[in-house]
């Protein structure tokens, strides 16, 4: 088994640069080693620029699901296929709303994760959000 875990961060792009020294100075103060790192640009509905750093880092870091599975790391990722949509449900309205998946997550039980970002940015599992209410293929008309 591989002796690494993946940290995915997003900044606002006014905090982008400031953010990812103090994350990386963080790492270096723990011991940990950055292996590698991805980035990715979205562009939030508030049309604000988001920075996504995917961090490959030797141990110490990890992203987790919540609940029952939180000891499972994340210990690779691939960008989801550009077809592939979440779907949830407004908990209010009950209407169906559509989001491209960000990213599939391979856990160390072997176990692959959809990965999402909502509004605000914060990335997560999206099987874990209560809303979550499966997948669907087709492109997203913007």
């Amino acid at each position: 088994m591989n002796n690494f875990s993946i940290v995915v961060k997003t900044w606002p792009e006014a905090y982008v640069n400031e953010e990812a020294n103090k994350f990386i100075e963080e790492c270096n103060k723990n011991g940990d080693v950055i292996k590698d790192v991805n980035t990715h640009v979205n562009v939030l509905p508030s049309a604000i620029k988001a920075y996504t750093f995917i961090f490959k880092a030797e141990e110490k870091t990890k992203v987790t699901k919540e609940g029952e599975d939180a000891e499972r790391k994340i210990i690779q990722i691939i960008p989801a296929p550009a077809d592939l949509n979440t779907v949830y449900q407004d908990c209010e309205t009950g209407e169906l709303m559509k989001s491209r998946t960000l990213c599939l997550a391979l856990t160390d039980e072997g176990e692959v994760h959809l990965m999402d970002i909502d509004n605000s940015g914060w990335i997560d599992v999206a099987e874990a959000a209560t809303n979550f209410k499966g997948i669907e293929w087709g492109r997203l008309l913007v």
